[in-house]
């Protein structure tokens, strides 16, 4: 195990305690990360807004989700289309940003959990691993890093942005979208790290029999902005 070889080193060098707690531990942390990720990227991607305006929603305060700045209309109106192409896996209901975001770490609370107990470290060896762990734990994790990164523009938003500036570009040039550019789905042509957020998420759970709705569905939702970037159907770029 990568961690556990990573945790001697550091502790053959006296910069760890016990092995197990430190491999531990970092596993911890590598979970704590990937949460805050997987709730901040795809919702800021989406919403093109900054990481502190998921504050109010993810708190469940009662404020509204900012409009996609992608679209024209609520963000309900384009999840429904998302929903509408598919982008749900076929399937329908009404979307909310801050119960979605609250799934989407409830879900990666049992999939880390499972994860422990797949590598033989059920309870974890590491101090408060399993309050850390916890919706509760990472809940308060997240709304850390929200507000000390209030300001900050994500790496999946960066992303997108700069594909949309590409495009925007290439279709001012003259150029076309390439909808026929080799058998590559036009998610694909846009970049981002999704499918090793959310998308991993989904993978674990599969592997653990552990449904992931609120991870697939930013998932798919991520994909199909991609699509849209990609081929030029956003509306306000």
């Amino acid at each position: 195990d990568v961690h556990a070889v990573l945790a001697r080193t550091l502790a053959d060098a006296g910069l760890g305690g016990r092995t197990a707690a430190t491999a531990s531990a970092m596993r911890v942390e590598l979970w704590k990360k990937l949460c805050a990720n997987c709730v901040i990227n795809p919702a800021t991607a989406l919403l093109r807004c900054r990481n502190g305006a998921l504050l109010g929603p993810f708190a469940g305060d009662g404020g509204g989700a900012p409009a996609s700045g992608w679209y024209r209309g609520s963000l309900a109106a384009v999840t429904d289309r998302f929903d509408a192409r598919g982008g749900n896996g076929g399937r329908r209901g009404p979307f909310s940003l801050g119960s979605a975001l609250a799934g989407v770490v409830d879900e990666l609370s049992a999939v880390a959990a499972a994860d422990f107990s797949a590598a033989g470290d059920p309870a974890g060896c590491a101090p408060d691993a399993a309050s850390a762990l916890s919706p509760d734990g990472l809940c308060g994790y997240v709304r850390e890093v929200m507000g000390a990164t209030a300001g900050n523009v994500s790496s999946m938003l960066q992303d997108v942005e700069r594909a949309a500036a590409d495009r925007a570009s290439s279709s001012l040039g003259g150029g076309t979208a390439q909808a026929g550019d080799a058998a590559t789905p036009a998610s694909c042509r846009v970049p981002t790290e999704i499918e090793y957020l959310n998308g991993y998420v989904r993978q674990r759970g599969l592997a653990y029999s552990i449904p992931t709705p609120h991870n697939d569905r930013l998932l798919h939702y991520v994909q199909m902005l991609c699509e849209d970037i990609s081929l030029g159907n956003v509306e306000q770029l």
